[in-house]
């Protein structure tokens, strides 16, 4: 009896040993992998106020807010979205309304990363039963492609972009709506970086006016978290974008002729712009609003582009702020979905490796050390019947 219950002490302890060497093997991998990584998993925070959250704190003497005096549009500029969204209706390819034969093409401008984030926003789109069934998604957004090859409305980019209106069966006619995300590589400094994509995001909604006829809103939205890359300074740049968004946009609202909208006004050189969804936080530091942060395993190994974690965030983002955007879920949503309450998207909390981890490590220390205490008196007991 003494020599079976050896043997089952010295299972238990080949058992309880396993669980703590794969236990500490998570561990070192949750630390150290990201350290060896080309991403910079070690710098999870700038410090950097979200702009959606300075109030009145400023940022190199400039104030934040997405939009003047806070993260609401004035209260005209608000109705003229919705009257100009509601304005939005299926057109067939010469651009003529039609109920039958209409579409309403909603298309992506941008880099490597808006094709990569507009691509699983579609995906998840086309499985959304309130979406528009007129509505259709056309991806324009192509790697490489900067900023400044955008604004020229002469390069090949948008030839590329045309193409991908007629495999998807569209013109040129039946965009109404862009979502647009770009940048552009500088180092002047904050804020002559901010202020250069400003001026090519002006160039680029101008050039969307000349191309799409009938376009009416552009959505645009700035870069996500830049701090876990080592191939380049991302931030604070990345940060910095969301000025040059916000600066944008409130140049329409002061009226800038240059892309004015409004026909009562002068000529129409731009479509109306309103912020997308925001995507910046501060690395792992959750946003107020929504609980968005970014952690290291939302990129990819160059730390720049989003991993199939940081794709869904933001595939999520885009799908919630369409449905839920006082402009936009007049014509995403279908007509029996108009009434419905959708919820503003608030993710998660994290998910805790390291505490799970330590906390894992603990409990099985625990259980061996009950285990052992246990079979010590366990032992003593059948020693001395035994005896």
């Amino acid at each position: 009896m003494v020599f079976h219950s050896d043997i089952s002490s010295f299972r238990l302890s080949c058992i309880t040993m396993f669980l703590c060497i794969l236990l500490l093997f998570n561990l070192i991998a949750v630390l150290f992998i990201p350290i060896v990584n080309a991403a910079d998993c070690r710098t999870t925070s700038t410090g950097l106020i979200p702009i959606t959250e300075m109030n009145d704190e400023l940022y190199r003497g400039k104030e934040g807010g997405l939009y003047p005096n806070g993260n609401t549009p004035p209260v005209e500029f608000q109705n003229t979205g919705i009257e100009t969204a509601t304005d939005i209706q299926p057109l067939d390819t010469y651009g003529k309304p039609s109920i039958t034969n209409g579409t309403i093409v909603l298309l992506s401008i941008g880099m490597s990363i808006t094709s990569m984030e507009f691509l699983t926003f579609r995906q998840l789109s086309l499985s959304d039963p309130l979406k528009n069934p007129n509505l259709v998604l056309v991806n324009g957004a192509i790697e490489g492609v900067g900023a400044t090859s955008v604004a020229n409305k002469n390069s090949t980019y948008w030839n590329a972009v045309e193409n991908r209106l007629k495999i998807n069966g569209v013109s040129v006619n039946q965009v109404q709506i862009v979502w647009l995300k770009e940048v552009s590589r500088s180092s002047k400094g904050f804020p002559e970086d901010a202020e250069t994509l400003t001026e090519l995001l002006k160039t680029i909604v101008q050039v969307l006016k000349e191309k799409y006829p009938n376009i009416s809103i552009v959505y645009i939205s700035s870069r996500s978290y830049g701090g876990y890359t080592t191939n380049a300074a991302l931030e604070p740049y990345s940060y910095q974008t969301g000025f040059s968004v916000k600066w944008l946009i409130e140049s329409q609202i002061n009226g800038d002729l240059d892309i004015n909208y409004d026909p009562m006004k002068g000529p129409v050189k731009a479509p109306l712009l309103r912020w997308g969804p925001y995507l910046w936080a501060d690395g792992t530091t959750i946003r107020k609003d929504n609980n968005l942060s970014w952690q290291c395993f939302d990129y990819s190994d160059d730390g720049v582009h989003p991993s199939s974690s940081g794709l869904e965030k933001s595939g999520n983002l885009l799908l919630n702020f369409f449905q839920t955007d006082p402009t936009a879920r007049i014509w995403y949503l279908s007509e029996d979905a108009k009434n419905e309450i959708i919820d503003i998207l608030i993710f998660p909390a994290p998910f805790p490796f390291l505490e799970i981890f330590v906390a894992a490590i603990a409990v099985v220390i625990g259980i061996i050390v009950i285990r052992s205490v246990w079979q010590r008196k366990k032992t003593k007991d059948i020693e001395e019947e035994d005896w």
